[in-house]
């Protein structure tokens, strides 16, 4: 039992190590590698880890442990903790940050649930009353789980390369986008359904949470950012089917790594602008927000130019949505009068 809790201490260390170390610089002087190589590297790794927790869930079973038959996997995940953070550190900037980011988390997150599998037995071994049944509800088995888990997703969901990388990170923010917009669709006709429909008494003005009914020019205003909305939204979709595909090359990957920091951007801007469309409205806070909002645009539009490159067509799609995008903020403002200025926006 001793050499068992050494064993756990050690590998709780060496998770330890590894995690201080994966986002340390890597060495320049190393050989270089292709993504396709490193990727299987990795893959084969946690594959390993996968069988060697399995195997250690089952030797040390606080019911019944069999501590000679729990070491070899001890030894085996502690070697493979070691494996896993050198080959994440071959990964150069060459093959792209996002997808070294993404590869980064995936090791962490496996290194983390590792150092608690091992931080859990050794609290069991702590313990001379064992009361564990070996059921899945029990905390070593949960531990053991969630490792599983992370290596499940990983060998099914790890991307390709860095493209695939960017394009999994854009087509999240979509899906919030998509809700951004839809939100405001919903407001605008609810209002108008109030109109023509008395609403019911439903308890929420006791509360004070009744939702107020927008006037005529709040409506026109939500109309003219939900015009804006739907054009940005409608851009960040032409980023991913003409920009984000399979035949851009490595030598894109400066360019792409700018890619995912915008999507996040357009979203929060979105977002906030959205807000500022319930009633009572507040024409200061809209106007701060459409200058956040063309500020943003105008400063997304030079980083796709590089990107733009190889084809005339789309290109002339990008720039007329980007005008379209821009002449939509500028009508939203004349609804704002008192707020904005003509020296507003930059």
């Amino acid at each position: 039992m001793d050499d068992v809790q050494a064993a756990l201490v050690l590998l709780c260390q060496a998770c330890a190590d590894a995690l201080a170390l994966i986002d340390s610089p890597p060495d320049p002087h190393q050989p270089s590698n292709t993504t396709d190589t490193l990727r299987n590297d990795l893959l084969s790794i946690l594959s390993l880890i996968h069988h060697s927790v399995t195997k250690l869930a089952l030797a040390l079973k606080p019911s019944n442990p069999a501590y000679s038959a729990s070491l070899s996997p001890l030894k085996d995940i502690t070697n493979h903790v070691a494996s896993i953070v050198h080959c994440a550190r071959l990964f150069s900037a060459s093959q792209g940050l996002t997808l070294i980011a993404e590869v980064n988390s995936v090791v962490k997150q496996v290194l983390d649930g590792i150092r608690s599998l091992a931080q859990t037995l050794l609290d069991v071994e702590a313990h001379t009353n064992r009361t564990a049944s070996g059921k899945a509800g029990d905390e070593y088995m949960v531990r053991a789980a969630a490792v599983h888990d992370l290596i499940d997703k990983a060998r099914t969901g790890l991307s390709i390369d860095n493209i695939s990388a960017v394009r999994k990170l854009w087509l999240r923010d979509q899906a919030s986008l998509d809700d951004g917009l839809n939100e405001l669709v919903e407001m605008i006709d609810s209002n108008d359904a109030e109109d023509e429909v008395e609403e019911e008494e439903d308890g929420w003005d006791e509360l004070g949470l009744a939702t107020q009914k927008m006037s005529p020019i709040e409506v026109e205003r939500a109309k003219k950012v939900q015009f804006v909305i739907r054009l940005s939204t409608l851009l960040h979709k032409y980023v991913s089917r003409d920009l984000l595909s399979s035949t851009y090359q490595k030598e894109s990957n400066i360019h792409l790594d700018t890619l995912p920091q915008q999507s996040s951007a357009l979203l929060v801007a979105s977002d906030d602008l959205v807000a500022t469309m319930y009633s009572p409205q507040d024409e200061e806070s809209i106007a701060a927000e459409l200058i956040s909002f063309r500020t943003l645009i105008q400063n997304m539009r030079p980083l796709f130019d590089p990107l733009l490159e190889q084809n005339d067509k789309i290109k002339l799609r990008f720039r007329t949505c980007f005008d379209h995008i821009l002449k939509a903020i500028d009508a939203v403002s004349d609804h704002c009068p008192s707020a904005i200025s003509p020296s507003s926006f930059p």
